[in-house]
């Protein structure tokens, strides 16, 4: 038996997989709750995914799609953002988004992953809901015995906290409208301190940033 590496399919599949991640022209809800030069270069800059982003997205979006969610993949659109739950429930108080996550984060609490709390919550606050769904899979589970672990939670937030969350976002989305109409690039401001570990734009935020101080010392 001889066994020989194609590296030509290799190529084609992830050439394929690559081609599934088109860019996206709106701004969405996840523009608006991560690092705001992010989201700019996500509009505006040309697209590169390694293979292991690429291969990462993937996995997360095999598992969100073999689950039975109602609803799957419905987008919406209130006060300019877009948005698309996972899924969602139809009920008397009006409609309960669903997210569901795959991590490779150990299981924890939810109150310990902020930024799945802080998507479900723009979720329902642009729905008008005080409820919703956070589906989580930890494949990984607790770094001890590597026991995959699936985690179901129900949400409920305050009124007070979803108005809030439509005022910030709604701001946000105005500045990077804005940053976009005038060629400005925003603030490299993360809200979360993994961000620039994992983003794509690593290289050519830290470039820019030099070129910004080189600048400054003239």
């Amino acid at each position: 038996m001889k066994v020989k590496e194609d590296m030509e399919l290799r190529a084609a599949l992830l050439s394929d997989l690559k081609n599934k991640f088109a860019r996206r022209g709106e701004i969405h809800l996840t523009h608006l709750i991560y690092c705001p030069r992010k989201a700019y270069y996500d509009l505006t800059a040309p697209q590169h995914y390694d293979d292991e982003q690429i291969l990462r997205y993937s996995l997360g979006l095999a598992w969100q799609d073999r689950l039975t969610l109602p609803n799957p993949n419905r987008s919406f659109h209130v006060n300019g953002i877009w948005f698309t739950p996972d899924g969602y429930v139809e009920s008397e108080e009006g409609i309960i988004p669903i997210e569901a996550k795959l991590t490779g984060a150990k299981t924890k609490p939810p109150e310990e992953m902020p930024h799945m709390l802080e998507q479900l919550k723009g979720y329902c606050a642009l729905l008008g809901s005080k409820h919703g769904i956070l589906v989580v899979l930890h494949v990984r589970g607790n770094y001890r015995d590597r026991k995959i672990e699936l985690k179901t939670y129900r949400v409920e937030f305050d009124e007070e906290e979803l108005e809030k969350t439509v005022e910030e976002l709604v701001r946000r989305k105005e500045e990077l409208e804005r940053c976009l109409r005038e060629n400005e690039l925003p603030p490299a401001s993360p809200q979360y301190d993994w961000e620039c570990t994992n983003c794509y734009y690593a290289e050519l935020c830290r470039a820019t940033e030099r070129i910004k101080n080189h600048e400054g010392e003239r």
